[in-house]
C-alpha cells in the first residue's frame, strides 16, 4: 500500500502504536518476599511505555506532495471495522484538512487519496 500510495504522490511511513511491558508481570498487592531466580529484573514502581502517535492513530501517515498535506490511512481487511478512537482520528484529520480514510486495498487507498486531493 505504501508503494502504491507514494508513486500517485504521498509518501506515507507505517506508524506502530503499542504498550509495553517487558517480562513476565506479577502484580503484588501487599508487601511480600519474592525468590528471584538468574536472568530475573525487577522493576520497581514500574509504568507502561507508551509507543506510537496516540490510541487510535492510523496504520501509515506522512505527507501530500507537494501540498504537504497531512495523511491517514487505517489498514483494515475486507470486514474490518474502525473503532471509535481510530474513527475520531481519522474525522480529527479531514476536520483540519488533511487527508484520511480506511482502506481494505492498495487500489482502494490509491482511488480514496486521489478523491480526497
Amino acid at each position: 500500500m505504501q508503494v502504491n500510495l507514494t508513486a500517485v504522490g504521498a509518501r506515507v511511513f507505517r506508524n506502530n502504536t503499542a504498550v509495553a511491558w517487558a517480562g513476565k508481570v506479577v502484580k503484588v498487592f501487599q508487601p511480600t518476599k519474592l525468590i528471584l531466580m538468574p536472568g530475573d529484573v525487577v522493576i520497581r514502581q514500574a509504568f507502561p511505555i507508551h509507543a506510537g502517535l496516540c490510541e487510535g492513530s492510523s496504520d501509515l501517515i506522512g505527507i501530500s506532495r507537494p501540498s504537504g498535506r497531512f495523511v491517514a490511512v487505517e489498514v483494515k481487511s475486507g470486514s474490518g471495522r474502525l473503532t471509535k478512537h481510530q474513527s475520531n482520528f481519522i474525522n480529527f484529520v479531514l476536520e483540519s484538512g488533511g487527508i484520511a480514510f480506511k482502506a481494505t486495498s492498495p487500489e482502494e487507498a490509491v482511488i480514496e487519496y486521489q478523491r480526497q486531493l
